[in-house]
């Protein structure tokens, strides 16, 4: 493939690209709030195991 067939996938591969980091960005999201709901789910286990 030459240079000039590549050069018009510049802007889908950008456009890709982003997505992905966006998406991962928000998977991150997700999973630090449910580690989060997690601890405080074992704080809470831990508080009535005690009481």
């Amino acid at each position: 493939m030459s240079e000039v067939e590549i050069a018009g996938y510049e802007l889908l591969v950008n456009d890709v690209k982003e997505l992905i980091h966006k998406k991962q960005y928000h998977v991150l999201k997700i999973m630090n709030t449910e580690t989060i709901n997690l601890y405080w789910e074992i704080g809470e286990e831990i508080y009535r195991q005690q009481g």
